[in-house]
C-alpha cells in the first residue's frame, strides 16, 4: 500500500474507533432517567423509577394525603407512599418531613436531585437525618407525609 493510501486507512480507522467509543459512552448515558429541565415543581410517585401515580407541588404542602397535578386537585394520597421523589425547582431545597408536623425528622432533596430507586434501595436507601427526633433514623421510602421549601435545608 502507498504511504498516502496507509495514512487516509489509518486515520479512517481511528476515526471510526472514536465513533464507536462516542456511541457506546451516549447509549451509557441515555439508559438513565432523563432529568428534565427545572419547573419549578416538586414530584412523588407511587413506584421507583417514576412510576404509579404521581403528585406534584409548586409551594408547601403540611399534608400529602390529598395532592395534585398541575394545581389540580386529584384526590390521590401520597402520604407515607412515595418510592421515588424529584425536586425540579429552581433553587430552593426541599425538607421531606416523617409526620405532618414541622418539628419531626426531615431529610432533604436538594435542588435538582432526584431519589428514584428508594424502595430498591432497602436500608440503605435516604433517611429522615435532620431535625426532630419523632423518625429519626428512619427510612424516606413511603415515609414522606409533608413537605416544605427552603433556602437551605440546615
Amino acid at each position: 500500500m502507498k504511504g498516502i493510501a496507509k495514512k487516509a486507512v489509518t486515520r479512517l480507522g481511528s476515526t471510526l474507533a472514536a465513533a464507536a467509543v462516542a456511541t457506546t459512552a451516549l447509549v451509557a448515558v441515555s439508559s438513565s432517567p432523563a432529568m428534565a429541565a427545572p419547573d419549578g415543581y416538586l414530584y412523588a410517585w407511587e413506584q421507583d423509577n417514576r412510576g404509579g401515580q404521581v403528585c406534584m407541588w409548586q409551594g408547601n404542602d403540611g399534608d400529602w394525603a390529598t395532592c395534585g397535578v398541575h394545581g389540580a386537585t386529584t384526590g390521590r394520597n401520597m402520604r407515607n407512599k412515595a418510592s421515588s421523589i424529584h425536586n425540579n425547582g429552581y433553587s430552593h431545597a426541599v425538607r421531606l418531613f416523617y409526620t405532618t408536623t414541622s418539628t419531626s425528622a426531615y431529610a432533604c432533596l436538594h435542588v435538582g436531585t432526584a431519589w428514584f430507586e428508594m424502595a430498591r434501595g432497602g436500608e440503605n436507601g435516604p433517611r429522615f437525618n435532620l431535625g426532630g427526633t419523632n423518625g429519626r433514623g428512619a427510612l424516606v421510602n413511603n415515609n414522606v407525609a409533608r413537605h416544605s421549601w427552603h433556602q437551605t435545608c440546615s
